[in-house]
């Protein structure tokens, strides 16, 4: 690979980067779009606080049943980072994305090796895929689900 290419595949990644971070924080959202999130958040919450995997919106705290804990708990880690301040975990539905993004880009530079155009193309698709957009302003289970499986297949 000559020396042009790798510049231009690292112009080209920043490029989409930069448009994934913008259409991500475009369609940020400050509410709460469904119940779900306010469950995930409070679950998490919960986690975080030390008061083990129970509904902190109820006052005996009763174990959760039904919401299963993966998410909740990756909410909790991004509390311990973050804070507990709603819009900062928000937006780590665009980080998702994003790594979600960088993986698939990987996954098809190593299908098409010496070709960058599937995988430049196919980043810049998810970039623009209005569900995958939506998904990234609200506090929902899909992102994190999606870049899980983008990773097991790379792998």
């Amino acid at each position: 690979m000559n020396l042009a290419a790798t510049r231009s595949d690292r112009v080209a990644r920043w490029l989409v980067l930069a448009l994934a971070l913008f259409f991500a924080l475009t369609f940020h959202t400050g509410t709460w779009e469904s119940g779900d999130e306010d469950r995930y958040y409070t679950l998490g919450q919960a986690l975080h606080r030390g008061w083990g995997f129970v509904n902190a919106e109820q006052p005996e705290h009763a174990p959760e049943i039904i919401t299963p804990p993966g998410y909740p708990a990756l909410i909790a880690a991004a509390m311990a980072v973050f804070g507990e301040d709603a819009q900062r975990i928000k937006w780590t539905g665009g980080l998702y994305l994003v790594l979600s993004l960088l993986v698939i880009h990987a996954l098809c530079r190593r299908l098409w090796p010496g070709q960058p155009l599937p995988a430049h193309a196919t980043f810049l698709l998810g970039t623009c895929s209005v569900s995958l957009l939506a998904f990234s302003g609200a506090l929902m289970a899909d992102l994190p689900g999606l870049l899980l499986a983008y990773l097991a297949l790379w792998l």
